[in-house]
């Protein structure tokens, strides 16, 4: 693979192809990391466990299921999920395969788990395009996630042509559905530090 890096010209490749090249890239460098150096391998549980407490929680993916059935073409989303969902203990996905809200599923999930910390993980563009935007459609309270703690990251750039600021993504997520406990995360891959 390091060949077709060096073969071609820096602009010669399709944006599909970079985007495989580099997630395949950053995949391997993360499990070197993880298989040789032990300080890695418990920084993101350490840090995600600052906000979440130590016991795993029910989760709830803002994705589809679709986004993990190819796991030899995972994206970024894919291992983005993976690997957060190693602090959910009961998993399930927010979105169908159409990415519209599955809200029966959300409701018997939360209906389950009543009383207790929800853990929700997702993209903040895919929160916003196909979650928030979706439960604006209906009336307000109509999922209630007020005990839920939200992580969530990349996709800001994706976010400027509608000009959402992180407090109004904050504040429409409370607004819609109750959320007040929100986190954004800084990617691992462009975070050295």
């Amino acid at each position: 693979m390091m060949d077709v890096i060096f073969e071609k010209g820096p602009f010669a490749l399709a944006k599909e192809e970079k985007h495989t090249l580099l997630s395949t890239r950053l995949l391997m460098l993360t499990r070197q990391h993880y298989a040789n150096c032990p300080e890695y391998r418990a920084m993101l549980a350490r840090i995600v466990s600052s906000f979440t407490g130590a016991k795993r929680m029910p989760m709830i993916i803002i994705d589809c299921p679709s986004v993990l059935r190819d796991r030899e073409k995972l994206t970024a989303r894919g291992a983005g999920i993976l690997g957060f969902s190693v602090f959910g203990n009961k998993r399930i996905f927010a979105l169908d395969d159409e990415m519209k809200p599955d809200l029966e599923g959300l409701r018997t999930f939360l209906a389950e788990h009543q009383g207790k910390k929800i853990l929700l993980f997702g993209f903040t563009f895919m929160i916003w395009q196909h979650f928030y935007k979706e439960l604006c459609k209906l009336p307000p309270g109509s999922l209630d996630l007020s005990n839920a703690v939200m992580i969530h990251g990349g996709g800001w750039k994706k976010m400027l042509s509608e000009q959402v600021s992180p407090h109004e993504f904050k504040q429409e997520l409370g607004r819609i559905c109750g959320i007040t406990d929100i986190h954004d995360y800084y990617g691992m891959a462009e975070q050295t530090g």
